[in-house]
């Protein structure tokens, strides 16, 4: 569940408020120029990377560690523990 904060630029840079509990999962997909942004308050999220050309790889946000997508692609997020932080987005 998303809960949006901030949009800056006409909508080009935003800031949402994210709360997973655990097992909850959603797909993402960034198109060419987004980049987005989990950085987690607490809990755990893991990020599937569902690469075309490259093997799946599985990424971890923590507190301590948020998770940064650059590369254009679909990628499915998990929630392993409860999880509260924020989601940025920058769309071109």
């Amino acid at each position: 569940m998303e809960y949006p904060i901030a949009a800056f630029a006409d909508g080009r840079y935003s800031v949402e408020m994210m709360v997973m509990p655990r097992g909850e999962y959603h797909l993402e997909v960034l198109e060419e120029g987004e980049a987005l942004a989990f950085v987690l308050l607490r809990g755990q999220i893991s990020v599937q990377v569902n690469g075309r050309q490259r093997p799946q790889r599985t990424l971890l946000a923590t507190p301590h560690a948020p998770v940064f997508l650059v590369t254009p692609g679909s990628y499915h997020v998990t929630a392993n523990k409860n999880c509260v932080g924020f989601r940025g987005v920058r769309r071109v």
